[in-house]
């Protein structure tokens, strides 16, 4: 029982950690309309999307996000300058004009181990993600790799 209510008790926190990210970032699910002089970019992570929220100017970019459909079936009726999906999806995407790159970032995350269950908060995972870009893109995409928030699948 003591277990249990642990167990809920960082649900509850990991919960409203989530929805003050997502608060904090207004305006980025999906608008309707953009301006024709910012770049499109969609990612289907929130948490990756915080990591690279100091490279994206809200003057410059208009960012998509939701759940790996929804930005996959975006990506393909918008013109998108930038995605980031999970690699399960790669044979989904239809952007053959979009450079393409396979890369980890480490995402963290709550952790169940073993049996009686043992929580451990903040377990690092690396996390497999396609990356389609197009040209304009590159230096965003470098300020990523020399960061460190992504490194290139071998």
């Amino acid at each position: 029982m003591k277990d249990m209510i642990m167990v809920l008790g960082l649900l509850v926190i990991l919960v409203l950690v989530v929805d003050r990210m997502i608060r904090k970032m207004p305006g980025m699910l999906f608008p309707e309309e953009t301006a024709d002089n910012t770049k499109r970019v969609m990612v289907d992570d929130v948490l990756f999307l915080q990591k690279i929220r100091k490279y994206i100017k809200p003057s410059d970019y208009t960012v998509f996000t939701g759940h790996s459909g929804e930005v996959v079936r975006e990506m393909n009726r918008r013109q998108a300058d930038m995605v980031v999906v999970d690699s399960g999806l790669a044979d989904e995407v239809q952007a053959d004009f979009l450079n393409h790159m396979t890369a980890y970032y480490y995402a963290t995350a709550l952790e169940i181990n073993g049996y009686p269950a043992a929580v451990l908060p903040l377990a690092r995972r690396p996390r497999s993600v396609e990356i389609y870009y197009k040209d304009d893109m590159q230096p965003m995409i470098e300020n990523l790799l020399n960061s460190g928030i992504i490194t290139r699948a071998s």
